[in-house]
């Protein structure tokens, strides 16, 4: 028998290359590929990309894994998955009234139309109307989740608020503090 040539293994490696090419474009995948040809995916990247042929994206892939039926498995697991998690089953399902804390510290609870500061909801309430958007609800003794009417104080908006604490920061040098009562 003849040993092969260098011509004859660049032959070779030439129709193993085209064969690549036109599998993936036929839909197979780079890490089916990479197994049938004994190599990593991303050497099938590389020959691709050296045979100007664009990679899907994954999008492309997830598309193209449907068509192929590599897909069909998942879709029972995804109904199950998606009846057992809906509404109350959520672990993060909440229902109207629930509280939960913000980043800040501040009591929110949830309404019909979202997630609203528990402070507001309070002064609302006690006021009889809607707050402003521009409307601050200030805790007088600076407890965040102390939200009794006795403890909020309204400010008509961020301005008032923040010279507020302005002037309190100068009383505050000297050893006084501006004390607030509750105007709701």
């Amino acid at each position: 028998m003849q040993e092969k040539t260098n011509i004859d293994r660049l032959k070779e490696q030439i129709q193993k290359e085209q064969d690549i090419c036109k599998k993936y474009q036929e839909g197979s995948s780079t890490l089916v590929l990479g197994k049938e040809y004994n190599v990593s995916y991303t050497t099938i990247n590389k020959i691709l990309k050296i045979n100007n042929i664009a990679l899907r994206n994954h999008s492309e892939k997830t598309i193209n894994a449907y068509k192929t039926g590599k897909m069909d498995h998942m879709v029972n697991v995804w109904q199950k998955a998606s009846k057992r998690w809906l509404g109350e089953n959520n672990p993060r399902w909440r229902k109207i009234g629930d509280i939960k804390y913000d980043t800040q510290g501040y009591a929110i609870i949830k309404t019909e139309n979202g997630w609203i500061e528990r402070a507001r909801v309070v002064a609302e309430k006690k006021l009889g109307r809607k707050l402003k958007k521009e409307e601050i609800i200030h805790h007088i003794n600076y407890i965040k989740n102390d939200d009794r009417v006795e403890n909020l104080y309204l400010f008509k908006n961020g301005k008032e608020h923040r010279q507020y604490h302005g002037a309190n920061r100068q009383l505050k040098i000297i050893g006084m503090n501006k004390l607030l009562l509750s105007n709701l």
